[in-house]
């Protein structure tokens, strides 16, 4: 790969995988991989409370299952793309499940906090597979063109595990206690594992002769250096931040501000993956016509109508939680639009020089690390008298993530 200049854009590979049908079955294997992870981690929140009892421990410590397996699959999103470049997709994929289903085991048996973490660290690492390749998979299939919209398709039916997470997993905790959900991801992975063996085919035709410590460290640097990739990488990366901002403080607000029940924050919150959905299906039929760039701007502008919706009805001292949560519709519908585009475009800027996998990775990693940190933040001045400190800067975001793409794309085109 060339040293990129500042308007180089590295062009698509050359339809290598076009011999590949991509049949309805297909499609469906993707969703199903890109949401296994999502899903366990959204149907494992509800047990954190179970555990910590049933070890006696401190809160701080049982959020550990949740707060390090987010550092596991950060780690891993960076070495399942260039693994599966140098490797193929399929082999690492089928790697991965396995080593989910072996962490859900290993958090379903264990007889202390401990072992219940390391079975968490392990279940996200292999869970999170999904999300990478399923990229990489889309852009060897579908070419950078339609890339787009098959994300958006992807996207709009994903939203589903995080819909029904919460209220399964609560169901699971209530009826069979914590360890029925690690069970439950278990079984539900077995199952797709055994899927993706039978009917997913490999489709990464021109794979890496060479991978090593250095070459994935020059793969990195070089995406890093490449400015058409690194705008919509950047892009992602910060638009993502504040729907974990709210998914980290909402339940503070709710039960602290508010003074409400943990399970109403989760009937609020089980309705925003609507908008991702409708988001998606609107990518979907109009991403490809609508390019990359159009689609981040209109999710942009919709992420700000309901952020500066929300700030601004605090503002004026309307403290009830359907006037934090209802705009928030509008921030999600925006991420429907706004991801596939940005995945899609900065996927696509590296697929030219077999990259397509560590650019994939490299984007979740980076969504991953600065969604985290910048939730982390705002926890530290979220108090319990207000809900401005999470909305001004949910708003703060909005604002930034659109100004943070237009800067970068008119560095490149200087």
């Amino acid at each position: 790969m060339t040293n990129p200049t500042e308007a180089d854009a590295i062009e698509p590979a050359d339809g290598a995988a076009a011999r590949i049908k991509a049949t309805p079955d297909f499609l469906v294997m993707l969703i199903v991989v890109t949401a296994l992870g999502p899903l366990a981690m959204s149907s494992f929140i509800p047990s954190v409370p179970d555990i910590q009892e049933s070890f006696g421990v401190e809160i701080a410590t049982a959020q550990l299952t949740i707060t390090l397996s987010m550092v596991s699959m950060a780690v891993a999103t960076l070495l399942y793309g260039p693994l599966s470049d140098r490797y193929g997709r399929r082999p690492v994929l089928l790697g991965a499940l396995a080593l989910a289903i072996v962490g859900s085991l290993v958090g379903a048996t264990a007889q202390d906090i401990s072992t219940a973490v390391i079975g968490r660290i392990l279940q996200a690492a292999g869970g999170t597979s999904g999300l990478v390749l399923a990229r990489a998979i889309v852009q060897d299939v579908y070419g950078r063109d339609n890339a787009v919209s098959m994300l958006g398709k992807i996207t709009a039916a994903m939203v589903v595990a995080p819909l029904i997470g919460p209220t399964l997993g609560g169901v699971i905790a209530d009826t069979v206690g914590w360890r029925g959900n690690f069970a439950f991801i278990a079984a539900v992975t077995s199952i797709v594992l055994i899927a993706a063996f039978f009917r997913l085919p490999e489709t990464n035709q021109h794979r890496r002769s060479v991978l090593n410590m250095r070459s994935m460290a020059h793969d990195f640097a070089e995406l890093a250096g490449c400015r058409a990739y690194m705008r919509y990488a950047a892009y992602g990366a910060v638009a993502q931040s504040a729907f974990f901002v709210l998914l980290t403080n909402g339940p503070f607000i709710m039960t602290q501000v508010f003074a409400r029940p943990a399970t109403e924050f989760g009937l609020y919150f089980s309705a925003l993956p609507i908008g991702f959905m409708l988001g998606g299906l609107l990518t979907s039929r109009f991403g490809t016509s609508l390019g990359n760039d159009r689609l981040i701007y209109l999710g942009s502008a919709a992420a700000l109508l309901g952020t500066g919706l929300a700030t601004g009805l605090a503002l004026a001292g309307m403290w009830f939680p359907l006037a934090v949560f209802a705009p928030m519709f509008f921030l999600t519908l925006g991420g429907g639009f706004s991801m596939p585009g940005a995945q899609a475009g900065s996927v696509g800027a590296a697929a030219a020089a077999d990259r397509a996998g560590a650019a994939s990775g490299m984007f979740g990693f980076l969504q991953m690390v600065v969604a985290s940190i910048m939730a982390q933040t705002v926890g530290l001045y979220q108090g319990a008298d207000s809900p401005l400190p999470t909305l001004t800067a949910m708003l703060a975001i909005a604002v930034a993530a659109p100004l943070v793409f237009w800067a970068l794309a008119e560095r490149a085109r200087r």
